[in-house]
């Protein structure tokens, strides 16, 4: 499907009046601000003088589908002499979206009706995009496979926050998948509205990114304790925002660099892959950041979150590294490379002498 750049603007626009209700000044000066150029007198002209583009999009479908479809047969039901042209003019000045005739006719006929997953603008949008611009797979369909569960659940239950429906995570082979068709969704990834979102909802975008594409690297040899949290991505345009949102929305520091370039080998689960594209490496090193991270961001991945929720504990409550060391490997052990929680302690066999 081709963009059509001028409608992703209205959408821009649309996004922003629906979630903030915000003016044109202000509408304006965001779009700006995030890459969407736009002037102010085009934005006045759409929300003040309701003249929106004729164009149609997965996303203008759901977010308007269901009303206008309910809209159309309620203004039949009450007008049984309009027809579907004025049915239509109607539904543009209370909805202030255009609907292809052909449609309008079909649904007073009674021969269709909106076949398309509904879309709410909150919060948990968020995450789902941010998980969207990850660990999902996106062409043809959006399918999130992961090895842990507890990712799958929670895109799962934002996706039901987002669509009003439900969502089930499958076992396959060991993955827990995640599978919807979500045209709007991935219209948002391919227009660039992902930046939009990102903007209204950081801290659940944050979060669903940095369950599919971060980490917490602890460093603990050589009498040096140190607690880091990374960010990688391909995407050289969403790693940027991800360092600006850190910083000017929540006082995070932090790096940004070139991690692997494109050609290089690179293993994944066990499978090797030689990268398509350049891979960007976001880095938050100092103690202050990591601990202003945990408390304003954090993961969602409980494995992930209680990592650093240990690296973080460790760091405040002892002075000097090697405690710190000590702390942390009697919580962690380190297999393959990787630090995995220490099982707990085996119960020793208790005789019937001791139980008395």
């Amino acid at each position: 499907m081709k963009i059509n750049e001028q409608l992703v603007k209205y959408e821009a626009v649309l996004i922003l009046r629906l979630a903030k209700g915000w003016g044109d000044k202000r509408i304006t000066k965001t779009l700006n601000k995030l890459g969407i150029k736009i002037s102010p007198n085009t934005v006045g002209i759409w929300i003040y003088r309701n003249k929106a583009p004729r164009s149609i999009s997965p996303l203008i479908k759901s977010l308007f589908y269901g009303k206008a479809h309910e809209l159309a047969l309620k203004l039949k039901e009450e007008n049984p002499d309009w027809g579907y042209k004025r049915i239509r003019r109607e539904i543009k000045r209370k909805l202030g979206i255009w609907i292809p005739p052909t449609t309008i006719y079909c649904w007073i006929a009674g021969k269709s009706h909106p076949n398309i997953v509904p879309l709410n603008i909150v919060p948990e949008l968020g995450y789902v995009v941010g998980v969207l611009l990850s660990d999902c797979t996106t062409k043809g369909e959006i399918l999130l496979r992961v090895r842990d569960r507890d990712f799958a659940e929670e895109f799962a239950k934002a996706l039901k926050e987002v669509t009003r429906k439900r969502y089930k995570v499958r076992i396959d082979e060991g993955y827990f998948v995640v599978r919807l068709h979500g045209s709007a969704l991935r219209y948002i990834v391919r227009s660039g509205l992902w930046r939009v979102i990102a903007y209204l909802y950081p801290r659940e975008f944050l979060q669903g990114l940095f369950d599919g594409d971060g980490g917490v690297v602890i460093g603990a040899r050589n009498n040096i304790f140190r607690v880091r949290v990374t960010l990688t991505n391909s995407n050289k345009e969403v790693i940027i925002l991800v360092k600006h949102l850190l910083e000017e929305n929540f006082g995070i520091r932090c790096t940004l660099r070139l991690h692997q370039r494109r050609g290089e080998r690179d293993k994944i689960l066990g499978i090797e892959y030689t990268l398509k594209k350049d891979c960007w490496e976001l880095k938050i090193r100092r103690k202050g950041d990591v601990f202003k991270f945990h408390e304003k961001v954090g993961f969602r991945i409980k494995r992930r979150q209680q990592k650093l929720e240990d690296g973080v504990m460790i760091l405040r409550t002892y002075r000097t590294n090697r405690e710190r060391i000590k702390a942390w490997l009697k919580k962690y052990v380190k297999k393959n490379g990787k630090w995995i929680p220490r099982p707990p302690p085996l119960l020793s066999i208790l005789t019937p002498h001791e139980l008395r």
